[in-house]
């Protein structure tokens, strides 16, 4: 096992220690509090597909050709999912207690929901708005790109 410590203004909340596998992927880790967590990979992509230690911390990882995370199911008995458009930018995450939806539209129970949307021409990488999706709120954020004049109230 390798180990690292860290101080911080002469705090030291003692040693860290990481296991590898012969592959050279992070295999465990173990803080200084004591827990330990364990990662077990895929054995096709060499992918990690769970996350576990003293609870199940994350489960069932599916990931994008990208190596993006799709989505994984959490130790809280929530699911997160990770949308992309063709450009592997992320138009949509989720968490909620349902299974996966089309597109990461709200599953009417999300715990959160964020969308992200870009122009279809003139795609420059960044959104234009994001949703930002609550139970019993939501809110929009517009972005304001370089070079154009503001929308009509905002």
């Amino acid at each position: 096992m390798k180990s690292s410590q860290q101080t911080t203004n002469a705090f030291s909340p003692g040693p860290f220690g990481f296991k590898y596998t012969a592959q050279g992927g992070l295999s465990s880790v173990r803080y200084p509090s004591g827990t330990t967590l364990t990662y077990a990979f895929d054995s096709t992509a060499g992918r990690v597909q769970s996350v576990s230690g003293t609870a199940n911390y994350a489960s069932a990882l599916a990931c994008w050709p990208n190596g993006a995370v799709r989505q994984m199911n959490l130790g809280n008995n929530l699911t997160e999912q990770t949308c992309l458009n063709s450009r592997f930018q992320s138009t949509g995450i989720r968490l909620g207690g349902a299974a996966a939806t089309i597109n990461c539209g709200n599953s009417g129970s999300d715990s959160l929901n964020l969308g992200y949307f870009y122009p279809g021409a003139n795609n420059n990488g960044n959104p234009l708005s994001q949703t930002i999706q609550r139970p019993g709120a939501s809110w929009t954020q517009n972005y304001l790109r370089r070079g154009e004049p503001p929308a009509i109230g905002e």
